[in-house]
């Protein structure tokens, strides 16, 4: 009677299984950003060059002034109101 046993040292012996490179269930793309979905699981993927990654940052950095200073508007404005209060 022989016996087949199965241990650690056959299962390393084994070559791994080749992994298969999946495709997403769900993909967006707007401009450089990618989204993709594999089930649960969302990647997010920038696949600007790094000349559009420094234009992105120059409008970035022009817009922000514009924006803080709307805030403040809104906050001063709110302030008021409370005040009226």
């Amino acid at each position: 009677m022989v016996k087949c046993v199965m241990g650690k040292a056959n299962r390393r012996k084994r070559e791994p299984a080749k992994r298969v490179p999946k495709q997403p269930d769900d993909a967006v793309s707007y401009g450089p950003i990618r989204i993709d979905r594999f089930g649960r699981f969302v990647r997010y993927r920038n696949d600007s060059t790094p000349d559009q990654h420094t234009e992105f940052l120059k409008k970035v950095k022009e817009s922000h002034d514009s924006i803080k200073g709307d805030l403040e508007r809104e906050v001063t404005g709110l302030q008021q109101l409370i005040d009226a209060l």
